[in-house]
């Protein structure tokens, strides 16, 4: 009930204009289109992903990659103590061969990283 599994498309921002890429990407199916600096992020159902890559290869967008993921649905904001602390977890967890990925529902800022 933390994360939800979805699957997600990342298209370089480029030239692309946002409501274009947006449209273009609610018709193929995506759920929603989140943007940063860099990359338009479109999600999508898991059973619609390879539906939607093909639908924003159609339009004219080439996706940089595309995958399945877990999205947290609710966000925490644990004290800086805590912060550091679950960065510290992360990297001991990432560095075991046991595991392949770990997934978080708190946005550690890069400032807690350089601590570490």
């Amino acid at each position: 009930w933390q994360f939800k599994f979805v699957g997600e498309i990342i298209v370089p921002v480029g030239k692309h204009d946002e409501d274009e890429i947006t449209m273009a990407a609610l018709e193929a199916g995506a759920q929603d289109v989140s943007s940063d600096e860099e990359n338009f992020v479109i999600e999508t159902k898991v059973e619609d992903l390879h539906a939607c890559t093909v639908g924003l290869a159609a339009a004219g967008y080439t996706a940089a990659d595309s995958y399945l993921t877990y999205v947290a649905t609710n966000m925490a904001t644990p004290s800086e103590d805590d912060m550091l602390k679950l960065a510290k977890l992360l990297d001991v967890l990432d560095e075991l061969d046991d595991v392949k990925e770990t997934y978080s529902n708190v946005d550690i800022p890069e400032e807690i990283y350089e601590k570490l």
